[in-house]
């Protein structure tokens, strides 16, 4: 059984948006208590926390390849990951795949590999014939796999 989790949302020990991949981790026991095989987390990606009416979501993404501080350290999320299999729990991890906010450092420095957007995001140029573009994407989600041992992804 596949359970979504939004990080920040699932557990908040220090009031509501506060949690993190430790906090997650220590609800892994009831989590396979339940009876959950695999966990869809929607949250792991630097976001931005203000743009969608100051609630922090996964789809605020402002750099995909980097882990959000305000959730934990890569350290933190493999562990959790790693604990997770321990316990016959599969982790699937949120692609945003549309693009990032318009602030984004990415967006400055690749200004090639976007098309427009809205909301106060801009959309990857997927048909730009960018091999550097290509390439990054694909090693971002490569290394997830191999650097933090996940098992899967759902694209937005």
């Amino acid at each position: 059984m596949i359970y979504e989790i939004a990080t920040k949302a699932f557990t908040s020990p220090n009031g509501p948006q506060s949690g993190t991949f430790d906090s997650l981790k220590a609800k892994l026991p009831y989590l396979q208590e339940l009876g959950i095989t695999g966990i869809w987390l929607s949250g792991h990606s630097l976001s931005d926390s203000q743009h969608f009416y100051n609630i922090w979501t996964q789809y605020a993404v402002i750099e995909p390849d980097r882990i959000d501080p305000s959730l934990g350290t890569e350290k933190q999320f493999k562990e959790l990951i790693d604990d997770a299999h321990r316990r016959g729990i599969r982790i699937f991890i949120d692609v945003v795949d549309h693009g990032v906010m318009a602030n984004s450092s990415l967006v400055k420095n690749h200004p090639d590999w976007f098309l427009g957007g809205s909301r106060g995001m801009v959309d990857y140029d997927y048909m730009g014939g960018h091999t550097d573009f290509d390439d990054w994407w694909v090693k971002i989600w490569a290394d997830a796999i191999v650097n933090w041992g996940v098992d899967g992804f759902r694209l937005d």
